[in-house]
Parts: C-alpha cells; structure tokens; sequence
C-alpha cells in the first residue's frame, strides 16, 4: 500500500512539473521551423492572414505586420477571460530562407491596454495561442496544396 501511495505522489509531482514546464515553453516559443521552402511558406501565410488588415506585406524582406487590432478583429480562445475594450495588439511575422528547404518563422505580439482617457498604455503579456493556431493554419495550407497538387 505504501509503494502504491509513493507511486501515486511521484506520478502526480510529476504531471503537475511537466505541465507548467510545457506552459512556460509555449510561453516562450517564438521561432518556428518549417521545412518548406520560402515561397511555399510565404503563399500559406499570406492566404491564413488574408483577414487580418495589414500594414506591411513585403516579400523582399520577409516581412508581414498587422493593423493595430481591436477586440473583434482578432481570435480569442473561448478558455480565456473576456478582453477589455481598451485592448489593441499588432503582429509581426518575420520570415527568413535559413536554406534551399528550411524557413524559419518568428512572430512577435505587441499588445498594450489604455488605461485612461489621455491614452497612457500599459504593456500586456498574453498568453500565445493565437500565434500557435495560425503557425498550424500555415502548415495546413502547405499540407493542402500538397495534397491538391498529387491529385492533380
């Protein structure tokens, strides 16, 4: 019985650890390889961020930012508490060739919260789940426009 018990201790320390140390990864995870080359990757994303408005979209330097996003023009995972009105976020996705069949992606959110009328922002920390979700709608794309061209 004492051997289940330890077992049972062990094993819950050991989830609980691993799963804060996976949270902290994604928390920090801002560089994506794809191993694609560049113009497969930059089609994709340029098809997963056709909704968002865009500031910069320049091919020659990798380079995609967002608008200033308000509540409503960004997704929001149905988990997380509701967002303040006075919230804005930008994007920006840089992509490098680091190869003839490698492209790495980094993304970068700047979010801030008005906190008064005269328009004074605080810095805003989120959590990264919509970076995530559009990395994974960009390797879908790919996996799409491979499949489609086989069947061609």
């Amino acid at each position: 019985m004492r051997v289940f018990l330890f077992k049972l201790f062990f094993g819950l320390i050991l989830v609980i650890s691993w799963g804060a140390l996976a949270k902290e990864n994604i928390k920090s995870q801002k560089k994506f390889i794809f191993e694609h080359n560049f113009k497969e990757v930059w089609a994709a994303a340029q098809i997963v961020l056709g909704t968002y408005p865009l500031e910069t979209n320049d091919i020659k330097n990798g380079l995609i930012r967002t608008s200033l996003l308000k509540p409503g023009q960004f997704w929001q995972p149905p988990f997380e508490t509701p967002i303040d009105g006075n919230y804005t976020q930008s994007m920006s996705f840089q992509f490098y060739k680091t190869n003839s069949y490698e492209t790495e992606l980094q993304i970068q959110k700047t979010a801030n919260l008005q906190m008064d009328f005269l328009g004074s922002n605080k810095s805003v920390e989120r959590e990264p789940w919509e970076e995530l979700r559009l990395v994974y709608k960009i390797k879908r794309e790919i996996e799409i426009k491979k499949v489609l061209a086989q069947i061609k």
